[in-house]
């Protein structure tokens, strides 16, 4: 279904390549954009089940998905599949929301359409939105960071870790 790699950690998160054929009867899909391939070919398939609720422009901010998307989730009968489509950030913050609903990991399929990501400062706590690349300075303490291939699903982040001991805070040392 997903290995990219196999070198790849056990806490990398994978992702599915299309969508699955499901033998489930309700499909709930969650959709950031509802103009990208994959969101189209998921909508393609959605249209072909009996039952369907497609969630499309879902309001989010910093990790906090609107009301509406939760009710949703909780109201859905057992034996349903969710489809979550966007990048990184939005999945995981939407993972979470159904996870907190009692979804569990053989429920979702997972597809990431865009390499925007979080970034988590050991250091200071901050969450910030990064690209792919392995180093970045933190927005909240200028911390030099490292992005380590560790992710955690609570957080929906990699792990951001002093790149420079020499140096381990940010900005100008006095």
């Amino acid at each position: 279904m997903e290995t990219e790699c196999q070198n790849r950690l056990p806490s990398q998160p994978s992702y599915a390549q299309s969508i699955p054929k499901l033998s489930s009867r309700v499909l709930i899909s969650m959709i950031q954009d509802a103009e990208h391939p994959k969101a189209i070919e998921l909508l393609s398939m959605v249209n072909a089940l009996p039952v369907s609720k497609v969630l499309t422009n879902i309001q989010w901010e910093a990790g906090v998905i609107d009301p509406v998307v939760s009710d949703a989730l909780h109201s859905t009968s057992v034996g349903s599949h969710l489809a979550i489509c966007g990048d990184e950030r939005f999945i995981w913050a939407c993972w979470s929301v159904a996870s907190q609903a009692g979804w569990l990991n053989d429920e979702m399929t997972l597809l990431k359409t865009e390499d925007v990501r979080n970034l988590y400062c050991v250091h200071c706590g901050h969450i910030q939105a990064i690209s792919t690349q392995t180093e970045a300075e933190c927005q909240s303490c200028q911390v030099q960071l490292f992005v380590r291939d560790h992710f955690s699903q609570r957080l929906g982040a990699y792990m951001g870790v002093c790149l420079d001991a020499n140096q381990p805070y940010g900005g100008e040392v006095k």
